[in-house]
């Protein structure tokens, strides 16, 4: 394991950033407290509650193991590929789920009893 994010608060610090949000973002996204976020990056809380752990991991979009433990690549990217094998209606970009959201909601049949 890479000495730079041998600690949570290190793995944490890094991925948000990576990212590009803020801890006020992250609270928001995950639905955790602010204050959670800020001791778990400064170390005042070395051993985050799974729950949010995960749920950071999610936001993050990076491998929870990796966030966790410091285990395997740090990157969803060779998971999702493999499940694209696996599973045909994987999709890795949210862009592409977007779009395909926005294209079904702009040719959705409005019933004619519809009310407004």
């Amino acid at each position: 394991m890479d000495n730079q994010f041998r600690e949570f608060k290190d793995r944490f610090l890094f991925a948000r950033q990576r990212a590009g949000i803020t801890t006020s973002d992250l609270a928001r996204f995950s639905g955790h407290p602010l204050h959670l976020i800020s001791d778990l990056e400064t170390g005042k809380i070395d051993d985050p509650p799974a729950k949010a752990a995960y749920k950071f991991a999610q936001v993050l979009r990076v491998d929870r193991e990796w966030l966790i433990f410091g285990i395997g690549k740090m990157s969803l990217e060779n998971k999702i590929k493999a499940l694209q094998g696996k599973y045909a209606f994987v999709k890795t970009s949210s862009e592409e789920f977007s779009k395909r959201k926005r294209h079904e909601y702009e040719h959705e049949e409005i019933p004619q009893n519809a009310r407004f």
